[in-house]
């Protein structure tokens, strides 16, 4: 039976998809699906992950379920395969009701073998028991390091998954992904209750890759540095930044000093422009393009020739993904890491804003609490830095706890909802009569309306002006109660308080992730500052728990003898930072300080009268921060864990600075 399936697939293969036989990774996790085995794929990213779950679920008796984090990933998918004739379907927030109702007479008649869905979907309850009522065959989870909550991209409601396979008669499970240590892949394993699973690796050497850091002083020059490799290298290219100001900053920087021609991609831009960049990236129409991580997952191109990181990511999981999207054709492609010292500061924030501490949690949800209506709060954006000391990234990173904790619940309208309680069916003045009867008839037996307004203005074929009006006068009249519910983000308040209990467990629970969090970005900047008997590539396979026999792999830029090594000894300017530190340990934190050295008449007058003001100032500002950095990566300064960090000396440091005192002539 396991031959004649295997034997199927390779048809399906070729009917599909044109190919004569598997990948070596696609062929051990097809064959571990189709003997019915709970399978753990880990495929480098351009391995063709998704044909380990298209072709095995032509196999199967039944249907199988793909859960996928993207929406747009999963459009992408169903577009290509419905070219292809292929039987899949895909049911999300973006599908209207009618569609869905077809679909779902598909799913009813076996028409299709392959449906896409997000986990969101499980909340529906009438949805799940739907479900339930299908033959499903297998559980298909992409992305899988989603469910770990030690994951670079977890998702809180990746890890309700095993309930819903408990719920749908246990089918077998494929989970995959590109990025998964050891410590992921147990978590994988538990999580989501693989029983003896199969776990196929299939390897994280991408031989054409070749990886290499550069290091900078300044933003000037690395500007310069990036304007020096785009003159070197093939195109077309990826520029990934981590944030949405330097990515508007980049590009414009390179249109003005660059004849190249560049696109720019990031989360704050309407989705026409987001498109027309993507389009024109995929189409060859551009040589560059410049993009967040909201870049890049499930597009498919294989002629990347370079991927340049313009500062460190916060893990080398996503640096291991977002460069995995080069040379997926084989052709020698380079991976680029553009490093300055204090772009560590840029993750450490980011990090910190993830993961709160629950005084901002408590600040942020009595704020909600004050100021909503009823149990609705609106519009979240409302909530500003002038309001509450949190950022906006934590803000996000608040509401995202709140809402799992159950305290809130979010929902997110695409147009503007009127909800409307009738007191009285009748009214004594004639202007009224007419929308009052048609208020009623809609509402029905229990009085109540909630319902798109551009609904309802369709349905009593009335202007918006003339609606509200009447609305206003019923409520003059005390006949009826309304509140118009804006589009975007609504948060309904559950619970009035938050328990000390969950405050407490939170709390424990941030501390490990925090310091977890720290572990995987010192990672990165151990990988960034590797030195001359180093390899690039054996750090990123040893990471990955993959051995790597050779002495050096000859690629790299360390091996290669083309990395530009900078010395970690401290020197006389270093010194003054260390001494300026320690006269004033503790009281300002790295910016402040950074500019006390420099002598920076944007603080204060006060500032001025401390002794070590100015005392580096013939030094660049950048440079100043550069090596507060460096002193504290190694460990001769350290900051406290506040919620606004103050930098002291370590005891290191004073020792260094003794030594070098007690050295000098």
């Amino acid at each position: 039976m396991e031959k004649d399936a295997y034997k199927h697939s390779i048809t399906f293969l070729k009917k599909y998809f044109g190919y004569e036989s598997f990948r070596k990774g696609q062929d051990s996790i097809v064959q571990s699906v189709l003997k019915g085995n709970d399978t753990l794929g880990v495929m480098p990213t351009g391995g063709g992950k998704s044909i380990c779950y298209q072709i095995p679920a032509l196999c199967l008796p039944g249907m199988t379920i793909v859960i996928s984090p993207l929406i747009s990933l999963m459009k992408d998918q169903i577009d290509t395969l419905k070219e292809k004739n292929y039987p899949a379907e895909m049911i999300n927030s973006t599908i209207e009701y009618n569609e869905q109702r077809r679909i779902m007479e598909y799913v009813n008649s076996g028409r299709v073998k392959l449906l896409y869905l997000t986990p969101e979907r499980f909340k529906n309850e009438n949805f799940l028991l739907w479900l339930k009522e299908q033959n499903i065959s297998m559980f298909a989870i992409d992305e899988a390091h989603c469910i770990s909550e030690w994951g670079h991209d977890f998702r809180p409601d990746y890890r309700k998954i095993n309930g819903v396979i408990t719920q749908l008669g246990n089918p077998q499970i494929l989970a995959l992904t590109a990025t998964a240590t050891k410590e992921v892949r147990d978590d994988i394993i538990k999580v989501i209750g693989m029983k003896k699973p199969e776990i196929i690796i299939n390897g994280f050497n991408r031989e054409n890759l070749i990886y290499g850091v550069e290091e900078y002083p300044t933003k000037e020059d690395k500007n310069k540095g990036l304007i020096a490799f785009l003159l070197k290298v093939k195109k077309p290219g990826i520029i990934y930044t981590s944030s949405v100001k330097d990515a508007n900053d980049i590009y414009n920087y390179l249109r003005t000093n660059s004849d190249l021609k560049f696109s720019l991609y990031h989360g704050k831009l309407q989705l026409k422009q987001r498109t027309e960049a993507q389009d024109n990236f995929l189409e060859n129409k551009i040589d560059v393009l410049i993009a967040t991580n909201a870049f890049g997952m499930g597009v498919d191109k294989q002629d990347i020739r370079f991927v340049v990181h313009y500062s460190i990511p916060g893990t080398i999981e996503a640096y291991y993904q977002e460069t995995g999207r080069a040379g997926r054709d084989g052709a020698i492609s380079y991976c680029l890491l553009q490093y300055m010292r204090r772009d560590e500061e840029i993750q450490n924030f980011f990090i910190r804003s993830k993961n709160p501490s629950s005084e901002s949690i408590k600040e942020v949800f009595n704020y909600i609490c004050k100021y909503s209506k009823d149990t609705n709060f609106y519009e979240d954006s409302e909530i500003t830095d002038d309001d509450i000391k949190v950022s906006k990234f934590e803000k996000a990173a608040i509401i995202k706890i709140l809402h799992d904790m159950n305290l809130i619940s979010i929902d997110y309208l695409s147009d503007e909802i009127c909800e409307i309680a009738i007191k009285k069916e009748s009214v004594n003045d004639k202007t009224l009569f007419y929308t009052l009867t048609e208020l009623v008839r809609m509402a029905g037996k229990n009085k109540e309306i909630r319902m798109n307004l551009n609904t309802i203005l369709k349905r009593i074929d009335m202007s918006k002006f003339d609606f509200i009006s009447d609305l206003n006068g019923l409520v003059s009249k005390k006949i009826i109660n309304y509140e118009l519910i804006p589009a975007g983000r609504v948060i309904k308040i559950i619970e009035k308080k938050i328990p000390n209990d969950i405050l407490k467990e939170h709390e424990k629970k941030s501390a490990i992730k925090l310091e977890y969090d720290m572990s995987k970005l010192k990672s990165v900047v151990d990988y960034a500052e590797l030195q001359d008997n180093d390899c690039r590539r054996k750090y990123l396979l040893n990471y990955f728990g993959e051995e790597f026999k050779e002495q050096n792999c000859g690629k790299c830029d360390i091996c290669r003898k083309t990395n530009k090594s900078t010395s970690n000894k401290p020197d006389e300017n270093d010194i003054t930072i260390l001494f300026a530190v320690y006269m004033n340990d503790g009281k300002f934190g790295k910016m402040k300080m950074g500019k006390l050295l420099k002598g920076s008449y944007e603080l204060e007058e006060k500032y001025r009268e401390i002794e070590e003001f100015g005392c580096l100032s013939a030094l660049q500002i950048e440079v100043i921060y550069d090596k507060l950095s460096k002193l504290t990566r190694n460990a001769l300064l350290y900051t406290n864990d506040s919620k606004y960090p103050t930098i002291y000396i370590s005891e290191k440091g004073k020792k260094f600075v003794s030594l070098y005192k007690s050295s000098r002539p």
